[in-house]
């Protein structure tokens, strides 16, 4: 059967099904399609200053400003772009945001320490194939620039993306995760976080022939193929782009979240009673094309991630915006002042109709020097030039002026916006840098470690609920200790009702925590040069906590990991067989075995506090009685 005849089969099995008829199906009645509809209207338009502000802010982000801030651009005019806006996003992103990233499970008691360790190679690996490094720089890019931006994520049988429908990435990772621009995400109005919302709306536009290659939408291809949709094109006031605009082909895709309280029985008690939960609608334009129900867990799986979190608003709010009016007036400054030479040697000319003289042929001829023209009056009677004002004579002052605010308010350093020579590299150059990551970002930090925190938790969730007990080896750069690695196996549910294990997120940030891995190696050379731990004392710093701290990716940390602890292994053997071989030759020598093992012992307490060297020399004769 050709690809024609398939189609046109769909779309009669499909035909007579509407959007309310797919949600009879799945038995749903606590709401309608009209209700879907009107939710993502509230949202939508409760959204609509914050569009035209990303909008503006992207325009601004890719030097296009002119496009999106004046449409009517006269062709005299010159058009520089100042572009602060892409500064102070990357900048802001590279002093806060780490190069790998990701939280750690810390035991809280000694029986803890086995499973928190399997539990954060397991996750790292998971973590991995999921490619949240690269998720989570792309929220970034968009949290630095908005102000709001967000990671999404979902199980391999949920859809979180064009890729995921198709199972591109199902034999990589179970767990689909991406992050979303701001102008795609359009949530309850009503509610300022995730977890108190009634639905979440996530839109994409999608061509209709891909998404009639989903399987689970074969059965509403006949309301893709009648989709009106009204819901995808954009404001002419502010964006021209009109590949961005609705095309035949092209519906608006939309993902909701939709919380409801459905009557189950209690599985202690089997009474019903209300219970939250959640399903999926995927929509083309007003069309419900599928629904997936009370999918677990039972929660909105998004993680905000903000530059600077405004209370009781979903919305934050980001330093490119609080500067972007400045930026404005910038550009329109540079724009007066090299447009401004252009008019003061072309100004506006006044002809004296009564001279006879062709305007169109003058116009044409008038920079020529051999040009001449035949008047019927006084050749200085024929034209006149209008006077035009002058450029202010603190124009520059003033840009000087706006130039210092963008930075002040921004908080990035002079030498990043390009305007200083101060080198980053000198000692005052990144105690300046440590300096201001500590006063300026240190709130931003926490909230990174805030948001990785709640990524992990959802990771987390996930495959509790949907995963399986899994042997796998722990992740390693070396092929060698691959292949002599030791199989480990660890099931998800054992960290249900763990109390003794906590989820932490360490300050990775670059800048920041240089100063922390300084401390880190200075604790740990004062242990090796004191050893408190054969004094009776605990450690000041452990092998694990130092390496930790080292600003190095964390697939680099787990091999150190392994080294250290094989050379520790290492260390003990020796120190072992140095201690059988002294106790050996002193029975040989005539010494009973308990005096022998009470002799070496005595020589390696001395030998700790200072008093003798660390292998005994005289360990082959008897000492003295």
């Amino acid at each position: 059967m050709d690809e024609k005849s398939y189609n046109q089969q769909l779309s009669d099995i499909s035909e007579h099904l509407s959007s309310q008829d797919i949600l009879d199906q799945y038995g749903i009645t606590e709401y309608t399609v009209d209700d879907i509809v009107e939710d993502f209207n509230d949202a939508m338009n409760y959204k609509s200053e914050q569009a035209r502000i990303f909008k503006i802010l992207d325009a601004a982000d890719h030097s296009d400003i002119w496009k999106t801030y004046n449409r009517k651009i006269p062709s005299y005019m010159q058009t520089p772009v100042n572009n602060p806006i892409t500064i102070i996003k990357e900048a802001t992103k590279a002093s806060i945001m780490p190069t790998s990233y990701a939280g750690d499970y810390r035991p809280l008691t000694i029986g803890a320490r086995e499973l928190a360790d399997t539990a954060n190679k397991y996750f790292q690996m998971k973590w991995n194939a999921s490619n949240m490094d690269d998720v989570n720089n792309e929220a970034a890019d968009y949290a630095y620039l908005h102000g709001t931006s967000g990671v999404l994520f979902g199980w391999n049988s949920d859809i979180v993306d064009a890729a995921d429908v198709t199972r591109m990435f199902s034999l990589h990772s179970e767990i689909q995760s991406k992050a979303w621009h701001p102008s795609n995400v359009f949530p309850d109005p009503e509610a300022a976080t995730v977890d108190e919302m009634r639905y979440m709306f996530f839109a994409e536009r999608k061509s209709k022939s891909f998404l009639k290659t989903i399987p689970r939408f074969a059965n509403a291809m006949y309301a893709l193929d009648s989709a009106n949709d009204n819901l995808g094109h954009t404001d002419p006031k502010y964006f021209q782009d009109k590949a961005k605009q609705s095309a035949k082909g092209v519906v608006t895709f939309l993902i909701c979240y939709k919380r409801v309280l459905r009557v189950k029985p209690d599985p202690l008690t089997g009474m019903l009673k209300p219970t939250p939960s959640i399903d999926i609608v995927y929509l083309a334009g007003r069309n419900i094309l599928d629904v997936s129900k009370d999918i677990q867990p039972a929660i909105i799986p998004f993680v905000p991630l903000y530059d600077d979190k405004v209370p009781n608003n979903f919305w934050g709010i980001s330093k490119c915006y609080k500067v972007l009016s400045m930026v404005l007036t910038l550009n329109q400054i540079d724009s007066t002042e090299a447009t401004a030479y252009f008019k003061n040697q072309n100004p506006s000319e006044f002809i004296n109709a009564m001279s006879g003289l062709n305007v169109s042929d003058y116009q044409n001829k008038k920079e020529n020097p051999d040009a001449a023209f035949t008047v019927n009056c006084d050749p200085n009677a024929v034209q006149a030039y209008a006077e035009r004002p002058e450029l202010p004579k603190t124009i520059d002052a003033f840009r000087t002026y706006l130039i210092e605010m963008i930075q002040n308010v921004s908080g990035v350093d002079g030498a990043y916006l390009g305007r200083s020579y101060g080198s980053i590299q000198t000692t005052g150059g990144v105690s300046q840098a440590i300096d201001r990551a500590t006063m300026r970002d240190s709130t931003r930090i926490k909230s990174i470690d805030k948001f990785i925190r709640k990524e992990l938790e959802i990771i987390t969730q996930f495959y509790i609920i949907h995963g399986s007990r899994e042997s796998f080896y722990p992740q390693m750069v070396n092929k060698d200790q691959q292949n002599a690695a030791t199989e480990l196996e660890f099931d998800p549910a054992s960290l249900i009702g763990r109390s003794d294990i906590e989820i932490n997120v360490s300050n990775s940030a670059p800048r920041s925590n240089q100063s922390f891995e300084e401390a880190a190696q200075k604790l740990f050379e004062l242990q090796m040069k004191y050893s408190p731990a054969e004094h009776g004392y605990p450690d000041l710093i452990t092998p694990d906590e130092l390496i930790s701290w080292l600003n190095i990716p964390k697939a680099q940390q787990n091999v150190l990991r392994e080294r250290m602890r094989a050379q520790m292994e290492n260390m003990k053997v020796e120190e072992y067989t140095a201690v059988l071989t002294a106790v050996g030759t002193l029975t040989q020598g005539g010494m009973p075995p308990e005096m022998a093992v009470q002799e070496v012992a005595k020589q390696i307490e001395m030998s700790a506090m200072g008093q003798l060297p660390a292998t005994p020399v005289n360990a082959g004769q008897p000492m003295g009685r």
